[in-house]
């Protein structure tokens, strides 16, 4: 039994519709199924699975020979292989791909479509080379009698700026609060960082660059020492010695992914004397294992739906005696005795696969964290 025609072709939507917008940006997919019935030489239905995608291909119905670029990226592409964070169709619900089945003898094949910035509207046809070298082709000007595509009109990719964003902060607990003889007043806040339309277009993923990724200070982007707590407040307070004490102030960004999974919180005792360590925090700050030895720890991503915003920490301390130790052991500190920091980019995805990239300002940590729209 050799397979030589199909009693059956067509091409759909993965949803079973025609037609579908799609974001052109070189990430967003929309799921493309191939629906045939293999026959042999004397027209019996062959049940056996048949080897793809060697012999199942998408072409152009208008022409019926223009490929769409395997695993391409440029112009229109297509591929076997699901890009699941961009698997979604524009103004569509997202329903489950359709997967080989035998049944009634119909075989299906899904691939994934995709396109580059600057395409315009394309129908989509089947070709089918058989295992014996026959072609069928469900084309427009096809002899096969077989007559089908799908059309996908290419929507501009969105960018993202500052004001497609939300960028704030929640009060920071840390684990010891003030639960020490060494460090007064540990506390800052958590800033995240959203999309502003999220109903529609939720961040999905966040790339970043440039953090110190050491272990045990993975994340750690910036620190400021200061001899006088109150460097920035009036003459009057800063003339109060009694009161001052050395002040530092350290961030971070926490950009492992899954967020859910790398700071599920309850995971993390700082302390595991400590009157908090049953409750855990997800993320250790104020690192210092040299001079203080001193080491705390703060729960991150608290809001709901972790996975679709990025949690930064903004910490400052307060310590007595001879101050803070800022002789550590990482890169960072390595740069300066009171003073080093790199600026993070960020690159946050929704989950069509538009993007927008931000920095945050490493050297401006006194008060709160920029987000700033260019590199600073």
């Amino acid at each position: 039994m050799t397979w030589t025609g199909v009693s059956s072709l067509s091409v759909s939507i993965e949803s079973g519709i025609q037609s579908a917008d799609i974001y052109a940006n070189g990430l967003n997919q929309v799921g493309v199924v191939v629906s045939l019935t293999p026959t042999d030489e004397n027209g019996n239905t062959i049940y056996d699975p048949i080897y793809w995608p060697d012999h199942v291909e998408l072409i152009d119905y208008v022409d019926g020979v223009t490929k769409l670029n395997w695993d391409g990226d440029s112009g229109w592409c297509y591929t076997d292989k699901e890009n699941k964070p961009y698997h979604h169709i524009p103004g569509a619900a997202r329903l489950p791909s359709r997967t080989q089945s035998k049944g009634n003898g119909t075989q299906t094949f899904t691939f994934w479509v995709y396109c580059a910035p600057g395409v315009s509207q394309k129908s989509i046809a089947a070709k089918i080379t058989t295992y014996s070298g026959n072609v069928i082709t469900s084309a427009k000007d096809s002899h096969s009698g077989y007559h089908s595509a799908v059309t996908l009109n290419p929507r501009a990719a969105k960018v993202y700026g500052l004001d497609d964003v939300i960028w704030n902060s929640d009060p920071l607990t840390t684990m010891m609060q003030k639960n020490t003889n060494d460090v007064w007043n540990t506390g800052g806040e958590n800033w995240y960082l959203s999309s502003k339309d999220y109903s529609n277009f939720p961040f999905v993923h966040f790339d970043v660059q440039n953090y110190d990724d050491e272990d045990g200070w993975d994340g750690f982007y910036g620190f400021k020492y200061y001899d006088d707590w109150f460097d920035s407040e009036s003459d009057e307070r800063k003339s109060d010695k009694h009161n001052s004490r050395p002040y530092l102030r350290s961030a971070y960004v926490w950009h492992r992914e899954p967020h859910d999974a790398m700071y599920p919180g309850n995971g993390y005792s700082a302390n595991a004397n400590s009157a908090n360590s049953k409750t855990g925090a997800s993320a250790p700050i104020i690192n210092c294992p040299n001079g203080n030895m001193w080491l705390d720890a703060a729960q991150v991503y608290t809001r709901p739906n972790p996975n679709n915003s990025l949690c930064f920490t903004r910490v400052g301390s307060t310590t007595g005696g001879n101050g803070w130790v800022c002789s550590q052991p990482n890169w960072l500190q390595s740069f300066g005795w009171c003073n080093a920091y790199v600026s993070p980019q960020i690159t946050a995805y929704d989950w069509y696969g538009n993007s927008g990239t931000f920095w945050l300002d490493g050297s401006d940590i006194h008060d709160t964290l920029k987000l700033l729209s260019h590199k600073p």
